[in-house]
């Protein structure tokens, strides 16, 4: 009996970014074009004031952005991508 094997779905890979400064975000989603292919698009940075969790190794005003990338990747690959 043979089975039908499906191909793996793919998806673009958006990464959420926290960092003190925008010029941190940005030289983070310039080394991911790499690996991911190029900046598709970004949310608008926002403050991360949720918690203090992260203070005391970054700083205390956090921001965030999401970064989609375009380089689609199988959804297999996502585990060991976020390793």
């Amino acid at each position: 009996m043979s089975i039908e094997l499906l191909p793996t779905p793919q998806a673009g890979a958006v990464c959420a970014i926290l960092a003190p400064s925008l010029s941190v975000i940005d030289k983070a989603g310039e080394a991911m074009e790499t690996a991911l292919g190029p900046q598709r698009e970004r949310s608008d940075p926002y403050p991360f004031d949720y918690t203090s969790y992260y203070a005391e190794e970054m700083g205390a005003e956090l921001i965030k952005q999401l970064i989609w990338f375009g380089r689609p990747v199988t959804l297999d690959q996502l585990p060991e991508m976020k390793r």
